[in-house]
């Protein structure tokens, strides 16, 4: 960390080293036969970027532009609410064909400043004004016209980098507008330009599946977001967990997409060393919410020395930025001298844009006033850098329609097959489905084999139906819940960009999953059923597999109800065992369906499990003949009677299938209602 007076006391020596260093590209052969340092790698500037400084070729008005914006969250202190302002009163924009760096140390708000830009903000009050091409923006014109590339890369890991941007192609660009040769087409050239042609078949990949590596990861995330031809490519902290080669490209193809396409594209980005930061043309810093410096990445340097603070010979530029507006913890003085060298970066800023603004803050003289103008090129500020009235009227007129969506069928058509393709190569998935398969079949099937007609055959055969609906509902939810939760994230992180309807989503789902689970449970329900030489009359079997069926959807309702209405993995699997439990004891299998307290009674009713089992049960002992023997003390001949003993005759077979049929479509409903209310956007505007 910079201390005050340690600056102070070597400016000389340093601004010297500094001054001479910061000429940069014209003394590049003076001093080939040495190292270059930062500073001078640093200040080699291709000739775009001098241009953009000029304010040449800046499309007219800027794409996006940003005044007095502040965001302000509700903290708890000491027992106490109150309001922590985040950003304060900052403004600025960006134009087509430039990239601006968004730097600041840890807790600085740089990922805050960029949300809101992005219109990704949630939660807290926000003030101010952002325009995109000098009109307010329209959230469902903007989503779609600004590519949000996440610091985390969430993707399916079983797809493929083709299959990857190819279904970004399939579902966020018009049928009308594009071919499916032209989708092909643009993918191909996404991923050409990306450098990523001899991975294209490889997997994405995750922690237990090789794929890709970070850096290629993140590309792909990128032509996520390029396939749609973008306006503006937004990215939060692409660097983060690569190695520097691997960083370093993926801000040269930022770079290079942003001025080869003509689009603008805004990062923030931790730590980048001097060849990254050559690949801004302006930095905006931040430190405690406060904008410290806005203009030129050449001119950074020179800015911060005319204000004091001269970066030594061969640190890195960006690293000194970053060490300037860190706060020192270290001690109460070191800990008080950085808040006031903060508020002072901040304020000369504020003072350099608004040259009549009065000082807001007390430096108790520990600073000197250096003046300094927008024109002044020591400054550092452009002209075309500063958020003015005209400048927001300049802007391109907008097209405030919403980019036309694909087809509905279209749509469901391509996430159906996009999670068949998940779903099938989901090994681990796909293994713990038929293993339990098996398992139960051999399990159940043996234990109960042939079980007859004898009087003690009753026990069995309703703990064989006990066991089928149980393990029915906890196969479901513990095979079921944990991939929704992955393509929920997934959802959660597309549906930012409004890249399908919430309607499509859920209904693949059910496409995909009913079927998987039916037929699994169909190999031991059917296997155990015959097995067992339960009562072999097809109108019987039919019969009790279609309550068995219709449990499975009601029990897939469930869990999806609960993956949609609650956020974390954990806390879900909590609550799909709870309901469980509760319909294992009320199933009507652990206690007689009516000896029940009244008091908990009702309880039963709203179990799924027990109209399915009832009418399961039913099915099966009506019509039953069964054997009594001489020595038995208690004899019932009649199926009938067995059911009349347990009290699993409150309803028929018939009127249980109803009820189970409408619990599974409430349930449905009540998921997908879940799913449109936690997944809608509540993103703030201004």
């Amino acid at each position: 960390m910079l201390g005050l007076q340690n600056m102070a006391s070597s400016s000389s020596d340093s601004s010297s080293g500094s001054s001479s260093a910061s000429q940069g590209f014209s003394s590049t052969y003076e001093f080939m036969e040495q190292p270059l340092s930062p500073i001078d790698s640093f200040n080699q500037r291709s000739e775009h970027n001098k241009t953009l400084d000029k304010g040449v070729g800046t499309g007219g008005g800027p794409l996006l532009s940003w005044e007095n914006l502040t965001y302000s969250v509700k903290v708890r202190e000491k027992k106490k609410m109150h309001m922590r302002t985040i950003l304060h009163g900052i403004s600025g924009e960006i134009y087509p064909g430039e990239v601006v760096g968004l730097l600041g140390p840890s807790g600085a708000g740089k990922t805050t400043l960029l949300n809101v830009l992005a219109g990704r903000i949630e939660g807290g009050v926000l003030n101010g004004k952002v325009l995109f091409r000098g009109k307010k923006r329209v959230p469902g014109v903007f989503r779609r016209k600004v590519a949000y590339v996440e610091q985390e890369d969430v993707m399916f890991p079983m797809l493929t980098v083709e299959e990857t941007i190819m279904f970004a192609a399939r579902l966020r660009l018009s049928n009308k507008q594009y071919s499916q040769l032209q989708k092909v087409e643009r993918v191909a050239s996404v991923i050409q330009q990306l450098r990523l042609s001899h991975v294209k078949s490889s997997p994405i990949g995750d922690n237990l599946n090789r794929g890709v590596s970070g850096g290629e990861k993140k590309r792909v995330s990128i032509g996520v977001g390029m396939v749609t031809d973008p306006d503006m490519l937004v990215l939060d902290e692409p660097t983060s967990g690569l190695d520097s080669n691997s960083a370093e490209m993926v801000v040269e193809l930022v770079r290079d997409i942003t001025r080869s396409r003509g689009i603008a594209s805004v990062m923030t980005v931790h730590q980048p060393n001097s060849n990254m930061l050559r690949c801004f043309d302006r930095l905006l810093l931040v430190s405690q919410g406060h904008l410290v410096y806005f203009g030129s990445a050449e001119a950074a340097i020179q800015y911060f020395e005319s204000k004091g603070f001269p970066c030594p010979l061969r640190q890195n530029p960006a690293d000194f930025f970053i060490d300037v507006m860190s706060l020192n913890n270290r001690s109460p003085e070191e800990l008080e001298e950085s808040r006031r060298r903060i508020a002072f970066l901040a304020q000369s800023f504020g003072e350099a844009m608004h040259p009549t603004a009065k000082l807001s803050l007390s430096y108790g003289g520990m600073y000197e006033k250096m003046p300094a103008s927008p024109q002044d090129p020591g400054t550092g500020i452009l002209t075309h850098g500063t958020l003015s009235g005209s400048a927001l009227e300049w802007g391109m007129t907008a097209d405030e329609t919403p980019p036309e969506r694909i087809n509905w069928f279209y749509e469901l058509q391509t996430l159906i097959y996009r999670d068949i393709l998940t779903t099938v190569r989901h090994l681990s998935f796909a293994s713990a489905v038929g293993i339990n398969s098996i398992s139960v079949l051999l399990l159940l099937g043996l234990l109960f084999y042939k079980i007859g007609n004898e009087v003690t055959s009753i026990q069995n055969r309703i703990g064989l139906f006990f066991s089928l609906t149980m393990n029915s509902t906890y196969g479901i939810m513990s095979h079921y819940l944990y991939v929704y939760f992955k393509s929920k994230d997934i959802m959660l992180s597309e549906r930012g960009s409004g890249s399908y309807r919430m309607s499509t989503f859920y209904i693949s789902k059910l496409v995909v999953y009913l079927p998987i689970a039916v037929l699994s449970s169909w190999v031991y329900f059917i296997g155990i059923y015959f097995m067992a030489g339960l009562q072999p009359g097809a109108a019987k079997v039919f019969t009790s597999l279609m309550l068995f069926t219709v449990l499975l959807v009601v029990t897939m309702g469930v869990t999806l109800m609960v993956g949609s209405f609650i956020s974390t993995y954990d806390l879900a699997s909590v609550v799909c065992a709870m309901i469980v439990t509760t319909w294992v004891i009320f199933g009507g299998h652990l206690a007689n369906a009516g000896e029940l307290l009244a008091v908990i009674s009702w309880m039963q009713y709203i179990s799924p499990a027990f109209y399915a089992y009832e009418g399961m049960v039913a099915t099966e002992f009506n019509g039953l003949k069964l054997h009594c023997q001489a020595n038995n003390g208690l004899c019932m001949a009649r199926g009938e009677d067995v059911v009349k003993l347990y009290k699993l005759d409150q309803f028929t077979v018939g009127q249980c299938a109803v009820i189970v049929f409408g619990m599974a479509v409430a349930y449905n409903v009540l998921a997908y209602m879940s799913l449109r209310w936690k997944a809608k956007p509540k993103y703030l505007w201004v």
